[in-house]
């Protein structure tokens, strides 16, 4: 609704007015979303917060963030620091921040944590995620891949804090 009044406004000779009127504004559909693939293509923070501000004049809600992929994984893990692609990371703090900076304009930030496929970043970090021989997936095999995981995805849900969901990719595995 505020933004639907932000977008009534006018303003002309140093004037601004606001039409007389009743705003009744609601989604067509309860989640509109934009999916961004941080982990394949780099975007500094004010890009980012760029975004949000833009999901934020055209009411979508949701803003799904994809965090891992083969090329890279740009959250900072506590648990495993190596899992962080150097030169192309975000630290906890800036998530953070960039979700509070979501929050305040009504908007939801979703972490997307790919695996057991599109994983190769993660598996280069963590070798003990790999198959014998080498997959391209990670190893449902193995107790420790769940341990890891689990680990990962409580690091996420602990920066992103007032996201209702959480994805998991699982899409391309043989």
């Amino acid at each position: 609704g505020t933004t639907t009044l932000l977008q009534a406004l006018s303003a002309e000779d140093g004037e601004v007015t606001l039409p007389h009127m009743l705003v009744q504004d609601e989604p067509d559909a309860p989640y509109r979303g934009l999916w961004v693939d941080l982990a394949r293509q780099w975007h500094e923070l004010d890009t980012i917060r760029q975004i949000i501000v833009m999901c934020r004049w055209y009411k979508i809600g949701y803003l799904q963030l994809h965090l891992t992929d083969d090329q890279s994984c740009v959250f900072t893990s506590k648990a495993y620091p190596e899992a962080a692609s150097p030169g192309r990371h975000y630290t906890t703090g800036e998530l953070r921040a960039l979700e509070a900076f979501a929050k305040a304009r009504g908007v939801t930030i979703i972490p997307e944590l790919e695996a057991p496929g599109h994983s190769g970043a993660l598996r280069k970090a963590l070798p003990r995620l790999q198959c014998a021989p080498a997959g391209g997936a990670m190893c449902p095999g193995r107790e420790g891949t769940y341990e890891v995981l689990d680990v990962l995805v409580g690091e996420m849900l602990d920066v992103f804090r007032s996201t209702p969901y959480m994805h998991m990719g699982c899409d391309e595995v043989n």
